[in-house]
């Protein structure tokens, strides 16, 4: 946490006031830098660049941010930022392959340290011993990266940190591509594209209270699938948060770290504390037992009291609900029955009616076609 404050408290330094002046009072024009370049220039126009990274990185001046521009070409070192210097170094991002570090054997491209803040952006790294490395308690930005083969691609240590801001070709192999120790961070949430085939001891490695988070990471290519070598290595109560979707490059990994630290806490713990609740079990289940029928003896009959206080109560106001219900049901029968016998009268008068109609009808007929009877002259 004391880090991460720190970090903070570097950047919001970008932003706040200095001598009661705002830091844009301090910015400086673009410095450039030429492989056909003079160090002795003053690096303040393309017609008179610098020779080298580090002779731009000299003349930029404290806590202010200064931009350094590449020339295409290729140049035998990088540069050292440190003490509260804010540097961002451009290579030609329309052509990510024009500008090549070609750094000397066992030699550091690029390092940012004690305070320093650097961003690089768009040039080719290859050779040497490490490509980016970090160390006491500064950070480095980097975008377009495309890495050659060398011993570590990127190095954070000693409370610093580094973060991925994508579009990262990774050409050459090395021992690791990420190295993170000494309570540091890499935040490798970017895409980062493998074309090749390539082999590592171990894709990532980190170690001592350290953090790698690939939560975001991505990664493409033909030469993903076929890269060899470990995933990660995780020791020294570290930890590693791998990529959401997909995985690593490589296969099988070596974890000593902070996950597996908490499961062999957790194994341990689980027993013991399995061990406890039963204890406590045997323990508490008599005495809660012991309460209960305490509870019983004492509200049982408080609970009967009151259910005799209701009944007295309660009893004389349902009995006479229940006969008003009697009475009404035997009233409301009656008036059913007179209406049913009624009904049946009326039909049965009906029917008598209808019958006597049908029958004086018939002996009209009757008489109508029975021929007239004459009496004799």
């Amino acid at each position: 946490m004391i880090v991460i404050a720190m970090f903070k408290k570097l950047r919001v330094a970008l932003t706040v006031t200095m001598l009661g002046m705002p830091l844009a009072a301090f910015a400086q024009n673009p410095l450039y830098v030429s492989p056909s370049g003079n160090d002795d220039s003053d690096c303040l126009s393309a017609a008179l660049p610098c020779a080298t990274i580090q002779r731009a990185v000299d003349l930029a001046p404290k806590y202010a941010q200064t931009s350094i521009l590449l020339s295409h070409g290729t140049y035998s070192a990088g540069a050292k930022v440190a003490h509260y210097k804010f540097v961002t170094i451009d290579g030609d991002c329309a052509n990510r392959y024009a500008v090549t570090i070609s750094n000397p054997p066992g030699g550091t491209a690029f390092t940012a340290q004690d305070f320093g803040i650097l961003g690089i952006q768009c040039v080719v790294i290859t050779g040497g011993s490490i490509g980016l490395l970090t160390r006491q308690f500064s950070v480095l930005d980097y975008v377009k990266i495309t890495f050659g083969p060398m011993a570590v691609h990127i190095s954070a240590g000693e409370s610093s940190k580094i973060n991925c801001g994508g579009g990262v070709k990774i050409v050459g192999s090395a021992v690791y591509h990420i190295a993170v120790s000494g309570k540091s961070q890499v935040a490798a949430n970017c895409d980062m594209t493998i074309p090749a085939a390539l082999s590592f001891s171990s894709f990532a490695w980190v170690a001592s209270q350290s953090l790698l988070d690939a939560s975001g990471a991505s990664f493409r290519g033909a030469g993903f699938a076929a890269t060899t070598g470990l995933q990660y290595i995780v020791d020294g109560l570290s930890l590693i948060v791998q990529p959401s979707i997909g995985s690593i490059p490589g296969s099988g990994s070596l974890d000593t770290g902070l996950n597996v630290q908490l499961k062999l806490i957790e194994e341990k713990l689980n027993p013991e504390l399995n061990a406890i609740r039963s204890q406590l079990d045997e323990k508490l289940n008599p005495e809660i037992k012991a309460i209960r029928s305490q509870l019983d003896e004492k509200l049982n009959p408080e609970i009967k009291a009151i259910r005799s206080q209701l009944d007295e109560k309660l009893n004389p106001e349902i009995k006479t609900i229940r006969t008003e219900i009697d009475t009404n049901f035997k009233k409301i029968y009656e008036l059913l029955r007179n209406c049913i016998i009624a009904v049946l009268a009326v039909l049965a008068l009906a029917a008598i009616g209808a019958s006597t109609f049908y029958v004086r009808q018939w002996h009209r007929r009757r008489r109508m076609h029975q021929p007239e009877k004459f009496s004799g002259l």
